[in-house]
C-alpha cells in the first residue's frame, strides 16, 4: 500500500474510534456529573478548570508535530481521550479527578487536529484536501450517529461507568491501529531538542506572522462563543428541557445525522468558495441553531439539525484555513498556534456560562449567538476579505 493509502487508513480508523469516543465523553461525561449532585453550572466550573490545566500543558504540539513527530502525537491524543474516559468511574467521581479528566479530553482534541492536519496536508494536493477532510468527517459522523442513538439505551441497561470504561477501551484501539498502520511525511529530525525552555516554547506556539492575526480573532471569538454553552448542552438538555438518557442520545444523534448529510457536500463548498465565506455561513446557522435552543418541543430538535449543518461547514472550511494559510510544512504550527490562543481566551467562558445559567438559563445561549455573528468581522483585517466583504 502506497503511502496515501497508509494515511488514509490510519487516520479513517481513529476517525471511526472518535466517533464512538467523543460523544461517550461530551455525553456521558456531564450526565454522570450530575448524577453525583452536581448543578449545571458546576460542569461550567470543571469545564473551566480543565481548560486552564489543557493550556499549561498543550503548547509547543506544533513544535514536535512540525519535526517529523505527527504520528507519535497522533496517537498519543487517542490514549488520553481513553484516560478521559476511565478517570471518571475509577476513582468515583473525586472532584479534583473530575478536572483532570476533562483536561485530558480537551489534550486529546488539541493535539489531534494539528498532528493530521500534518500529515494529510503534507500528502494530499490543495485542490482534494477539502474533499479529504469531508471523507473523514463523514466516516466520523457515521460512526458518531450510531453512537449517539445508542447511547442512551446502552447507558440505561449498563450504567455511565461501565460505559465509559468500555468506550475508553475504543479509543486505545483506534489511535494503535492509526500508529501501526499510518506513516510520517518525513523523517523526525534527529536534532530536536527537549530542552528548549519555557520562553522557546512560547514563542514557537504563541507567535505568529501578521497574516494569521484575522484566523486568529475569528477563532478566538468562535471558540469563547461556543463555549458559553457547549459544556453545558446535555446537562441543560436534561436540566431545562427534563430529556431522558435516550432523548438527549436521540437530540446527538439528529445533530450528528445532520453533520452526516452535509459533510461530505461541505468540502466542495469550502473548495469552491473559500473558507472565509464557508466560515461566515457556519457561524450564521451556528447562531442561529443557538438561539432556538431555547424553545422546547419540536424547535430543541430543529435547533440540533441546524448546528449540525454547521459543525459540518465548520471543518473542511477550518482544516483548509489552517492547513494551507501558510506553507503546509508548517501546518503543525499553525494549527497548533490557532489552538492554543483560542484554547487560551476561551479558559473563562465556561464559568461565565455557568454563572450566566444561574441567573437566567437563556443568557449563556443569546450572548454564544450574538458573539458568532461578530467573530467574521475579523476578516476584514485579511487580504483575502474580497471574498466577502467587497
Amino acid at each position: 500500500m502506497n503511502v496515501k493509502g497508509r494515511i488514509y487508513v490510519g487516520v479513517a480508523a481513529y476517525t471511526v474510534a472518535r466517533g464512538v469516543a467523543n460523544p461517550g465523553f461530551m455525553i456521558l461525561y456531564p450526565l454522570y456529573v450530575l448524577s453525583l449532585g452536581y448543578k449545571v453550572s458546576d460542569v461550567g466550573v470543571l469545564a473551566t478548570y480543565s481548560t486552564l490545566l489543557a493550556s499549561m500543558v498543550l503548547p509547543g504540539i506544533g513544535y514536535f508535530v512540525d519535526r517529523g513527530y505527527a504520528r507519535f502525537i497522533g496517537f498519543l491524543s487517542g490514549i488520553m481521550v481513553s484516560i478521559s474516559l476511565i478517570m471518571p468511574p475509577l476513582f468515583k467521581g473525586n472532584y479534583y479527578v473530575l478536572i483532570l479528566s476533562y483536561a485530558f479530553y480537551i489534550l486529546g482534541m488539541f493535539t489531534w487536529h494539528p498532528s493530521r492536519n500534518y500529515i494529510v496536508s503534507n500528502v494530499f494536493d490543495r485542490a482534494s484536501i477539502g474533499r479529504v477532510f469531508s471523507t473523514f468527517l463523514l466516516l466520523f459522523n457515521i460512526t458518531r450517529i450510531v453512537t449517539s442513538y445508542t447511547i442512551g439505551f446502552l447507558s440505561e441497561a449498563l450504567g455511565y461507568a461501565k460505559l465509559m470504561l468500555y468506550f475508553s477501551l475504543v479509543s486505545v484501539l483506534g489511535s494503535a491501529v492509526f500508529y501501526v498502520a499510518s506513516k510520517e511525511p518525513y523523517k523526525p529530525k534527529v536534532n530536536i531538542r527537549l530542552n528548549i525552555g519555557v520562553a522557546r516554547i512560547i514563542r514557537e506556539t504563541y507567535g505568529f506572522s501578521k497574516e494569521l492575526l484575522p484566523l486568529i480573532i475569528f477563532s478566538v471569538l468562535d471558540r469563547f462563543a461556543w463555549q458559553l454553552w457547549f459544556p453545558l448542552l446535555n446537562a441543560f438538555l436534561r436540566d431545562y428541557h427534563s430529556f431522558s438518557d435516550i432523548t438527549i442520545g436521540l437530540f446527538n444523534g439528529l445533530f450528528s445525522t445532520s453533520m452526516l448529510l452535509l459533510s461530505y457536500a461541505s468540502g466542495y463548498v469550502t473548495d469552491r468558495i473559500g473558507y472565509i465565506r464557508a466560515l461566515v455561513i457556519y457561524e450564521i446557522i451556528g447562531a442561529l441553531g443557538t438561539v432556538i435552543l431555547c424553545f422546547t418541543g419540536i424547535f430543541t430538535f430543529i435547533a440540533a439539525v441546524f448546528l449540525g449543518f454547521s459543525v459540518a461547514l465548520w471543518v473542511p472550511a477550518f482544516n483548509t484555513a489552517t492547513s494551507f494559510i501558510k506553507n503546509p510544512s508548517f501546518s503543525g504550527k499553525v494549527r497548533s498556534s490557532v489552538d492554543s490562543l483560542r484554547l487560551l481566551f476561551s479558559i473563562p467562558a465556561p464559568l461565565i456560562g455557568g454563572v450566566l445559567y444561574s441567573i437566567f438559563k437563556f443568557l449563556p445561549f443569546t450572548l454564544g449567538a450574538l458573539i458568532m455573528l461578530i467573530a467574521p468581522l475579523a476578516f476584514r483585517m485579511s487580504s483575502k476579505r474580497n471574498q466577502v466583504f467587497s
